[in-house]
């Protein structure tokens, strides 16, 4: 049995601790920050790991790691790791990192250890998740070849998805993560501001959205963009679109406007490729620009 230590006990290292204690790894080492991060774990592994706090780590005698902390304590976490143990150093080290390329590890690949990153594409709200979370979660690594190999039979175990980025490519990779994800929140908590103002509720405008959300992201799977497109930008309906603009300016939600007439422009371009003639685009683009 493989055995693994995680290092950072946030929402992403507790979740990857179940996850991997109910897929055949052993979790023999927990290093955190707050012994508390620690609580969300206790017997729920079948295992007790070894417990250390950062400053009295003193060995990581296990086959691999994941290094689960904040982005920017990455790096130094992996110095300070490297400087502390002794001549046993873990086969593989990973970091979980959306954003940064493995080269944060590089303290462990001069070590000799094959280092890598490995990326749950998938929204993790808090440190209490079923075993099963990354159940057909896809999964963005990066590193070197026998890394990768390793990540692609952790990932399979976890019965997620893998997919490789290229060297350079992980902050781009990041980005659209978060405006698939977080903007996607951000937008919504934007249309849910704007309920309230035509007489709903909190508790409304927070429930009546969410099954035109849920149908519009089913209608995306395997289909362009262009292609579930709907409203006025696919009508080419440019006096709704100026209503819409006048009714914004009115109340003053001056971000509700920041962002219709941002998304309208790429609304027009995805029109354009099947359901409106240019010129009933450029009249769109007259009404998001008076």
């Amino acid at each position: 049995m493989q055995t693994v230590a995680i290092v950072g006990m946030g929402r992403v290292g507790c979740a990857l601790a179940q996850a991997l204690d109910a897929s055949g790894f052993r979790v023999a080492q927990i290093v955190f920050k707050d012994v508390a991060d620690v609580n969300p774990l206790e017997g729920k592994l079948n295992d007790q790991p070894i417990v250390a706090s950062f400053g009295s780590v003193a060995s990581l005698d296990v086959d691999i790691c994941f290094i689960t902390t904040q982005d920017s304590k990455i790096g130094e976490t992996a110095e300070s790791l490297v400087g502390k143990i002794g001549s046993e150093r873990p086969k593989f080290v990973f970091h979980t990192s959306g954003a940064l390329e493995s080269v944060e590890l590089s303290a462990f690949a001069r070590s000799g250890s094959f280092i890598g990153s490995v990326h749950p594409l998938r929204s993790i709200p808090n440190r209490d998740n079923r075993p099963d979370i990354f159940k057909d979660c896809y999964f963005g690594l990066e590193g070197s070849p026998q890394a990768i190999a390793k990540a692609e039979e952790i990932v399979k175990a976890l019965h997620g998805k893998p997919f490789h980025i290229e060297p350079g490519g992980k902050a781009l990779y990041h980005a659209a993560a978060v405006v698939a994800c977080g903007h996607l929140t951000a937008l919504i908590d934007v249309s849910r501001k704007m309920l309230l103002g035509s007489g709903l509720n909190e508790e409304m405008a927070a429930t009546v959205l969410m099954p035109l959300i849920e149908g519009t992201v089913r209608n995306l799977y395997g289909r362009q963009a262009f292609e579930v497109l709907t409203g006025p930008f696919q009508r080419g309906d440019s006096e709704t679109v100026e209503r819409h603009l006048a009714v914004l300016k009115n109340e003053g939600r001056r971000d509700a406007e920041a962002v219709y007439k941002c998304l309208g422009e790429i609304s027009i371009d995805l029109a354009e490729k099947r359901w409106i003639s240019e010129d009933e685009a450029e009249e769109l683009r007259k009404s998001l620009r008076r």
